[in-house]
């Protein structure tokens, strides 16, 4: 019985040592993590609270410490990973506070729908948290310009794309004007070399008749020379002899 309790006694006070070296090794990081982040030296800080977080996954303020780390180094998808598992502790008491950091990171990305959505949490869980309401007001004018910007854009592309089609119709009209000034200018090519040739063979065929004409006229002149060359001679035949009669 006494070897029972002996026994007993040790494995409580192993589990105690235990328990001490667990909780030694979580205060040793968060406060090595919480020197380094207060110097602003966030890198080497967030490997500290990255441990606590990994060792202890149910612990809500770690992830929370983790989640500001990641949000120093601008880590924003991390951090928003990181709020919402310190959300899951029930225990967790500056709910106010978390959701107030994950709208922050919300709103560096640019996501203002769901950082308003985070500042109306943020204001439900404490009315009083002036610095959320502040940012649910700048998030929502943002939203707002955001939702115009995209409209205008929205509008501008689809100006643009009704210009390039305008672009695409005027091209394609200009080459069909090409096309067919093309059409014209080779009709009117053969047109004129059709011309040109009408007009060669009339000239030759001119030339030719000229030359025919030429020619006959020069047979009819020389016929008429030698019809008068024999006239001629037969008036000389004709005319009396003068002298003696015999």
């Amino acid at each position: 019985m006494k070897k029972i309790s002996i026994l007993i006694m040790i494995y409580l006070m192993f589990i105690s040592l235990h328990s001490i070296d667990f909780n030694y090794s979580k205060l040793k990081n968060y406060f090595k993590g919480k020197s380094l982040y207060q110097k602003g030296k966030y890198k080497d800080s967030e490997k500290y609270f990255e441990k606590n977080a990994v060792n202890y996954p149910k612990d809500g303020k770690l992830h929370y410490n983790l989640a500001n780390n990641y949000y120093q180094n601008k880590k924003y998808d991390k951090s928003i990973d990181e709020y919402k598992l310190a959300l899951r502790d029930k225990s967790i008491k500056n709910k106010s506070e978390i959701y107030k950091n994950l709208g922050n990171s919300y709103f560096q990305k640019k996501n203002y729908k769901d950082a308003i959505k985070a500042y109306k949490n943020s204001l439900m869980s404490d009315s009083k948290n002036e610095d959320a309401r502040i940012n649910y007001e700048l998030a929502s004018r943002m939203l707002q310009r955001q939702q115009k910007q995209k409209q205008k854009n929205n509008k501008n592309n689809k100006n643009k794309k009704n210009q390039k089609k305008d672009k695409q119709n005027q091209q394609k009209q200009n080459k069909q004007d090409k096309n067919n000034q093309n059409k014209d200018k080779q009709k009117n090519q053969k047109q004129d070399k059709k011309q040109n040739e009408q007009q060669k063979k009339q000239q030759m065929k001119m030339a030719k008749d000229k030359k025919q004409a030429e020619k006959l006229l020069k047979m009819v002149m020389q016929k008429e020379k030698e019809n008068k060359k024999k006239k001629k001679v037969m008036i000389q035949g004709q005319r009396p002899k003068s002298g003696k009669f015999w």
